[in-house]
Order: C-alpha cells, then sequence, then structure tokens
C-alpha cells in the first residue's frame, strides 16, 4: 500500500475515533486531522509543498486526541519521508501531517533534521511513551 494512501486511512480512523463523533470531516482551520485531510488533498491533486502551510497548522485546537491514533499517522510519515536531510521542506505535505499530530499527542512540536532516525531519537527524549508507540508502528510498517 502506498504512504499517501496508508495515511488517508490513519486520519480517517482518528476522526472515527473523534469525540464529537459525527464521522464527518472536520474544517481544516480548526481541527489538526482535517488539516492533515486537507493537504493529502493537495498531494493527491499533485502538490508536494503548500507554500505558507506551517502558519496554517491550526495549532489552537484543544480537542483531546487518542496518541495510538497520533502515533500511526507520525509513523507513516517518517517511515514516508525520503531523509530528504539538506532538502527538507516544513510546507512539505508529510511534514505538515507530522508537525498536526505532534500538537495533538504533545501539544508542541519538534525539530526535524531532515533524517526520520534523528528525528525518533528527539521525540523519545520529549516524550518516551509516544516515542515506543511510533516505534512499534514504525516497525510494522512496510
Amino acid at each position: 500500500m502506498e504512504y499517501s494512501k496508508m495515511m488517508d486511512a490513519a486520519l480517517a480512523e482518528q476522526c472515527g475515533n473523534c469525540f464529537a463523533g459525527t464521522g464527518a470531516r472536520c474544517d481544516e482551520t480548526g481541527c489538526l486531522v482535517g488539516f492533515s485531510q486537507k493537504c493529502l488533498d493537495h498531494y493527491h491533486n499533485g502538490e508536494v509543498r503548500i507554500a505558507g502551510g506551517v502558519s496554517r497548522i491550526p495549532v489552537d485546537d484543544l480537542k483531546a486526541y487518542d496518541k495510538e491514533d497520533g502515533a500511526r499517522v507520525i509513523a507513516i510519515a517518517c517511515k514516508w519521508c525520503r531523509n530528504c536531510e539538506g532538502n527538507h521542506s516544513e510546507d512539505c505535505v508529510v511534514a505538515l501531517c507530522r508537525r498536526s499530530m505532534e500538537f495533538a499527542t504533545i501539544g508542541k512540536e519538534l525539530e526535524y533534521k531532515g533524517s526520520s532516525l534523528l528525528y525518533l531519537k528527539e521525540l523519545a527524549e520529549n516524550d518516551s511513551e509516544l516515542s515506543q508507540m511510533v516505534m512499534s508502528e514504525f516497525s510494522g510498517l512496510s
């Protein structure tokens, strides 16, 4: 399965677990998951980066998100990432989805240095429980 489809499915599951329980897709301006889904729409339309995407992340979304759901999205993002190192852009669709789930699970963003392994190390230093969940998901992805 392609990573964008895996991400779509993981985000749809997260919507299904939302306390609002409507199953409807949220507006991307007020929901971290809805924002991530909108980012993936851009990807499916051929846009790999969204200009100014970082400033559009709805960091004031205060809904309670399931940590396991967020861990799955972060793991997919880490697996999908091409370890671009110096060419990394936080406006990349994959990075925007990852950052949204950072806010959803730990309430802050982490610096991504262009390498999934460096990122996972930093995640472990910030939230060992989430890191273990992400590593478990990450190792199960092909």
